[in-house]
């Protein structure tokens, strides 16, 4: 029988080595929505609790031909948005990045006289490929977001998409769309004899709408001499259907006594190339 300290000290060495972004899932959204006047809620997790509001205000002048338009996001109580102009692809949004306010902001404004503008105003005219960074709340928990959104020359507001990421207080890179996911997010081998080789599997599921391309996987750390992936590189063939998971299968061989550590990353493209990292550990005995 494992003496209860010994049992205690794997147990910590195990909780040590948990990457918080392994747990990390991004949830993406395709939207399609052309908002020409009147609001357009935007419910981000699917709660049916509307998160923000655009609006696209038109108002008639004198003479008749002349009018305004206004593009405006709101936040429902408790939620924020990125203050100022768009965020480019990749940029990180959450806590120590970005300025959020809470205050209705004017992405967009312009005059016409009969048809013809005369004033243009805010930073988003034109805008198709950036990003609205976005804070929310679900059951009392901040969370972090983006909308894909834009005002054509119609001065419609478009808004392309929209993702978030479920784990709480976790940043999010703007424009990123497809995540994966370790199950378990770390594998432990236990206590292992010198010289024995135990195996361990863990699936890998893609969790975007859209297939997974998977381009590279490497095992590093001081330890990964001492453990084995078992799998093709790239995993899975390379590729990854909307909602499939597949089986990865790793070994652990400790020629040492104490505890051991690698870590099996794998490079994927989403929305930008990413990576996702999962923790192996193990002690030799």
């Amino acid at each position: 029988m494992r003496p209860p300290f010994m049992s205690i000290l794997v147990m910590l060495a195990t909780m040590v080595t948990l990457d918080p972004v392994s747990h990390a899932t991004v949830v993406y959204h395709s939207a399609g929505v052309t908002v020409e006047g009147g609001a357009y809620a935007l419910d981000v997790d699917g709660d049916t609790v509307t998160d923000f509001y655009f609006s696209v205000d038109r108002q008639s002048g004198f003479p008749p031909c002349n009018h305004s338009v206004e593009v405006k996001e709101s936040a429902a109580p408790g939620n924020l948005a990125v203050e100022g102009g768009p965020l480019n692809k990749g940029d990180p949004i959450g806590p120590s990045y970005e300025t959020f306010t809470g205050d209705t902001q004017v992405l967009a404004s312009i005059d016409y006289q009969c048809g013809r503008p005369t004033r243009m105003g805010g930073d988003w005219w034109g805008v198709t490929d950036h990003y609205l960074g976005l804070s929310f709340q679900i059951n009392g928990e901040t969370h972090y977001g983006w909308a894909q959104l834009g005002v054509d020359s119609n001065a419609a507001l478009v808004l392309t998409g929209y993702a978030y990421e479920t784990t709480a207080d976790m940043p999010i890179k703007a424009g990123l769309t497809t995540d994966v996911k370790f199950t378990p997010g770390s594998l432990g081998f236990g206590i292992v004899v010198r010289g024995r080789t135990v195996s361990r599997t863990a699936t890998l599921t893609n969790l975007d709408a859209t297939p997974l391309r998977i381009t590279d996987a490497t095992l590093t750390g001081l330890n990964s001499r001492d453990f084995a992936s078992e799998n093709s590189n790239p995993p899975c063939g390379g590729t990854l259907a909307v909602g499939a998971t597949c089986t990865l299968t790793f070994s652990f061989t400790p020629t040492m006594v104490g505890k051991e550590k690698a870590v099996y990353t794998v490079t994927y493209v989403g929305g930008g190339t990413t990576t996702k990292k999962l923790g192996l550990t193990g002690t030799g005995q």
